[in-house]
């Protein structure tokens, strides 16, 4: 009962006040916060934690391997590793699928940057249960959240890189 009660004052608050609004001000309790640290292994073995990328713009990208919006995010992350991964930007993949499904996407969909599966529990608890999947996080060299993105449409996704590089761009020059 406590969930459906909670759910219906979200729903209302989102409708009170406009959906864009809404998300507005769940995005902006993240933003200029420190960043929830990490220890989490990639699909090849490979621990990653936060601090260890201090000195370095970290993406942190959270997405499901069955919704095409999520999936389509991907390109646009593929192309921000390949335009400054030398430059000290690194992005890293929760996806909230386990590793088959993952694999299988693999077969159809490159990836340039490591993923963690079964990110589900994680992201919920330190990454904004609140704000949908999928979301995006930027964080700066010295682990700020600095930009958070949401929405997994198919116009959201493909301009998912110019939304991002901007800040990336900014972030750079400290």
């Amino acid at each position: 009962m406590f969930f459906s009660s909670v759910l219906e004052a979200q729903i209302q608050d989102s409708i009170d006040m406009g959906f864009d609004e809404f998300f507005k001000s769940r995005i902006a309790k993240y933003e200029g916060i420190p960043a929830p640290l990490f220890k989490a292994p990639d699909l090849e073995g490979n621990v990653h934690y936060l601090d260890y990328y201090i000195d370095h713009i970290v993406i942190l990208h959270f997405w499901q391997v069955f919704n095409d919006g999520d999936v389509l995010q991907i390109q646009s992350l593929n192309k921000i590793v390949e335009e400054y991964f030398d430059k000290g930007v690194v992005v890293i993949g929760f996806a909230l699928n386990d590793i088959e499904d993952i694999t299988g996407l693999l077969k159809t969909q490159e990836i340039n940057y490591p993923v963690i599966p079964n990110s589900g529990d994680f992201a919920r608890e330190y990454y904004g249960s609140d704000l949908g999947i999928p979301r995006v996080f930027l964080i700066d060299k010295y682990g700020i959240i600095q930009k958070v993105t949401t929405g997994g449409s198919y116009l959201d996704a493909l301009d998912l890189y110019k939304r991002l590089k901007p800040a990336i761009e900014e972030h750079l020059k400290f």
